[in-house]
């Protein structure tokens, strides 16, 4: 009796490795299938405060006037992220759904 609760406690434990492995393989593959999205957030937010700081810095100083095109454009893009990776979200959703309808009316019958 002993000897068959020492196997169950080995066999449980050999799943509990194997269970473990196979998600972090997943954990894994989740990372760097979010490396692209991250990427592009950490560039928009390196951005938004590079933005914020020229302003600040240049305030006080002359020189800034070339900037201030560039400087509205970028604050009025950047004003709603939200709504951007909205949009963006909602154009792939519509994008896997046009590739779905084309795959099935391409599929032979």
């Amino acid at each position: 009796m002993l000897d068959a609760a020492e196997r169950e406690l080995r066999q449980r434990q050999l799943m509990l490795r194997l269970r473990s492995a196979e998600l972090r393989a997943a954990l894994c593959e989740d990372v760097q299938a979010l490396q692209g999205p991250l990427g592009w957030a950490d560039r928009g937010w390196s951005l938004w405060m590079g933005l914020r700081r020229g302003l600040a810095g240049r305030a006080g100083g002359g020189g800034w006037w070339p900037r201030l095109g560039a400087l509205a454009l970028g604050l009025l893009a950047l004003r709603r992220p939200s709504r951007t990776l909205r949009w963006l979200s909602a154009g792939l959703a519509w994008w896997r759904l046009g590739r779905r309808l084309i795959d099935l009316l391409r599929r032979p019958r």
